[in-house]
């Protein structure tokens, strides 16, 4: 069975998208989604975006939240310490390794579930 994607036509991104994206880009640091799971049905209905503009945009906005974290911590303490950057390490080697183990195992129903561990988390 061959299921086609729904086509939308592409929305305009006007300014309020980023006001909502800010907004939501401070979710970051509060669940680890970064807000997506609420954000991206605000922008797709109240802006009318696509579901992958809506996408980008709301992980663009994660992105600059990161980045402007970075510059801040620079900025402020003038070097990020040691024990942040093992850290930072330690999680991007832990979730890839976990990505690879379930990735064949990975379905809709365990989408489901993750995303509700997401938002309720």
């Amino acid at each position: 069975m061959i299921i086609k994607p729904k086509m939308v036509p592409e929305g305009k991104i006007r300014t309020g998208v980023s006001v909502v994206t800010f907004l939501f880009s401070i979710l970051t640091g509060l669940i680890s989604a970064g807000g997506k799971p609420i954000q991206i049905p605000v922008l797709v209905k109240r802006f009318k975006l696509s579901m992958p503009q809506a996408y980008l945009v709301a992980s663009l906005g994660i992105m600059s939240a990161a980045i402007g974290l970075l510059v801040g911590e620079l900025w402020f303490a003038k070097v990020i310490p040691f024990s942040s950057i093992g850290w930072s390490w330690i999680y991007f080697v832990g979730i890839t390794l976990v990505m690879f183990i379930f990735e064949p195992f990975w379905n809709m129903k365990g989408q489901k579930w993750v995303t509700l561990l997401v938002v309720l988390g």
